[in-house]
């Protein structure tokens, strides 16, 4: 899991006064809870945390990082066959995450329920998790992983995160 942008601080600011001493900042604090105040103190946190996350729901979502940006053309030529000699992919080795400019799909199916297969300009393929109505119009950047397609051996994206 990755990091969110809840505002600890903010949070423990709303249960201060079952605090002791205690400070610190929007990503990380230290604190003593008073005697006899722990479950006071959980269940107000937990409040607080909510309250941000009805606000701005995104803010439990963690932001994509991006390895490196890699121009279109780059991506049938060459990239697949470089991330193939990093492998394997796992704990500790994560598959790098690469950011593209100017994407366009040509077409697109359902493949299962949630998820998409794109055809991109270039013919790249492309999966992106959600319902079909998520499909890009028009030219969009894209933060993605990439991998060998198991039955065609051409480069595969997996779409993380877009914008349009």
């Amino acid at each position: 899991a990755g990091e969110t942008d809840v505002d600890l601080y903010g949070a423990l600011h709303e249960v201060r006064h079952l605090l002791g001493e205690w400070g610190g900042h929007r990503k990380a604090a230290g604190l003593s809870v008073k005697a006899g105040a722990f479950d006071d103190f959980v269940a107000g946190v937990n409040e607080a945390v909510r309250a941000q996350t009805l606000e701005e729901p995104e803010i439990l979502t963690p932001p994509v990082e991006v390895d490196a940006e890699v121009p279109l053309e780059k991506l049938s030529n060459g990239l697949l066959d470089w991330h193939e000699k990093i492998a394997p992919f796992g704990s500790g080795n994560q598959r790098p995450v690469f950011v593209s400019e100017g994407l366009k799909v040509q077409g697109s199916r359902k493949l299962w329920e949630g998820m998409n297969l794109l055809t991109l300009t270039g013919g790249l393929s492309a999966k992106l998790a959600g319902q079909e109505e998520v499909v890009p119009a028009g030219a969009f950047d894209a933060a993605y992983t990439v991998r060998r397609n198991a039955y065609t051996g051409g480069t595969e994206l997996e779409i993380l995160d877009w914008r349009g």
